[in-house]
């Protein structure tokens, strides 16, 4: 018999810059077929920033019922503060003077830590999808950069021995699910997240003072592989 087949690439990009009290938008669209990029840029706040996401998108279709559907998205960021309350020297309450004078500081050396490395810089993506007649199957590899955490929790990140500031590796985790269509409008399907049961151990000392047996700063669920069904119906 006849083959047919319909074929769709899509590329979207999409910068964003923050910066102090101003912003601005740019949009640049550029298509050929159903390949299109968008560029934007936006400016707001007292957080300097990057952040650039790429994203293609593969989408193939066969008359004889089946089809290939893939994306690619990678992302980076990178953000730093530019502008925060410093430290402030408390010696007096209620106009009454204190024995004892303190400093109070809004933004911890671990609070601007985590706000400027706990996400991982890269983060990368590649789903795909094939449904044949009424069953498809799709796997999904996710990639996180390295990223940093104070160990303890610990807000000076530092103590007598020096930093507690530790970096963690970069990983690669892999999802994957299958699922049936019957009757036209009800859909089955199991699947498992993370099905290689991947996960980060925390670091020693952390395990011995506090118990943590993964570090709690992890950027994807610690608690390893999760598995799950899932039944859904079109009633309308």
């Amino acid at each position: 018999g006849a083959h047919h087949a319909v074929r769709r690439r899509q590329l979207h990009l999409d910068i964003a810059v923050a910066g102090a009290d101003h912003g601005v938008r740019f949009l640049l669209v550029v298509q050929q077929g159903r390949v299109g990029a968008v560029l934007a840029a936006v400016l707001v706040g007292d957080e300097d920033g990057l952040d650039a996401l790429l994203l293609a998108a593969f989408d193939r279709q066969h008359d004889n019922d089946h089809a290939t559907t893939a994306t690619l998205a990678w992302n980076w960021t990178r953000h730093s503060l530019s502008n925060f309350s410093p430290p402030t020297a408390v010696s007096q309450f209620l106009d009454v003077q204190l024995g004892s004078p303190f400093t109070v500081s809004i933004l911890t050396p671990r609070r601007q830590l985590e706000i400027e490395h706990l996400n991982p810089s890269h983060r990368f993506v590649a789903y795909g999808r094939h449904l044949l007649g009424s069953l498809w199957g799709a796997l999904r590899v996710n990639y996180w950069g390295s990223w940093e955490s104070c160990i303890n929790n610990s807000n000076a990140c530092e103590d007598d021995t020096g930093s507690l500031l530790h970096k963690f590796p970069n990983t690669f985790l892999v999802d994957a699910e299958v699922g049936v269509i019957f009757a036209d409008s009800y859909r089955f399907a199991i699947g498992a997240d993370n099905i290689f049961n991947y996960y980060v151990r925390a670091v020693e000392v952390e395990t011995l003072s506090q118990g943590n047996a993964r570090p709690t700063t992890t950027p994807w669920d610690y608690n390893g592989t999760h598995f799950y069904a899932r039944f859904t119906a079109d009633l309308f």
